[in-house]
């Protein structure tokens, strides 16, 4: 009974991340163009969510925020 809960939920914690990432996915990549505000802001958004799930350290976050912020300042 145990092994069959545990499968359970295996499974549903892998479909839920599949649609979490398949949503955050959409969201990031939908109808925004290079340059654009939008597609600035999305590269934002995106760096601040690989630095929330730790993907990225500190100091990446700030050298590529920092990469994005003299984008801005150009364009």
């Amino acid at each position: 009974m145990f092994l069959f809960l545990l499968f359970v939920g295996a499974i549903a914690y892998f479909i839920i991340r599949h649609f979490d990432h398949a949503q955050t996915h959409h969201h990031l990549h939908g109808a925004t163009t290079a340059g654009s505000p939008s597609a600035d802001s999305a590269a934002s958004d995106l760096l601040k969510m690989r630095f929330a799930k730790g993907e990225i350290d500190e100091d990446e976050f700030t050298r590529r925020m920092n990469i994005l912020k003299d984008h801005l300042s150009v364009s």
